[in-house]
């Protein structure tokens, strides 16, 4: 997440200094949590010996076993991490019901809507980071009217909490600590 914080501050010096807005405020929320989780997807390899990012295009999930698969790609594994970035605590949407675990960093930024509604501006920051293994289950499917162009997608259904739910964020680490942390409590459940 430092990585984030150090991209997302050398991008946004050089939009102030052309008096462009800030770049969490040049797009729509969705997109920058897209980035946001697509840029963490990319960096949490860095801190693990046993994970990589999946390389087929679109691949499900993000994070897979290194030499598990062919290339270290796969379309739709079993294995692996699902990473996303979220500017709430729950009610997180997938354009899928999977099993699998999954990893949210929950995310503060200004943004264009804050523009829109004359909020000050707030620097990025990372509320926490929530990591579990999810059932289709836990997911409930939200479609559409007839009328509607919104996206078909499934839902967290923050009614239920896994048994095996877990907040990462601790006051006093880092988000690459607790996800060092995670990994290594994670490697350390792994049966034989």
């Amino acid at each position: 997440m430092e990585d984030f914080i150090e991209f997302l501050g050398f991008i946004n010096q050089q939009l102030c200094s052309k008096g462009i807005p800030s770049f969490e405020s040049l797009l729509i929320p969705a997109t920058f949590s897209g980035i946001v989780g697509e840029y963490i997807a990319m960096r949490v390899p860095e801190y693990s010996d046993s994970l990589v990012k999946n390389r087929y295009h679109n691949g499900h999930p993000d994070l897979i076993p290194k030499g598990k698969f062919d290339g270290d790609a796969v379309q739709h594994g079993s294995e692996g991490i699902e990473v996303k970035a979220s500017r709430y605590a729950r009610g997180w949407q997938g354009h899928n019901p999977e099993s699998s675990w999954l990893m949210v960093f929950h995310v503060d930024s200004h943004s264009s809507n804050s523009i829109a509604s004359g909020i000050p501006f707030s620097p990025f920051r990372c509320k926490g980071v929530y990591a579990a293994r999810l059932d289709q289950s836990d997911w409930a499917f939200a479609g559409r009217s007839e009328t509607s162009r919104r996206t078909i997608y499934c839902q967290r259904d923050s009614e239920r909490s896994p048994e095996n739910a877990g907040q990462l964020d601790v006051p006093g680490f880092t988000a690459a600590e607790a996800i060092a942390g995670f990994l290594s409590r994670r490697a350390q459940t792994k049966p034989g």
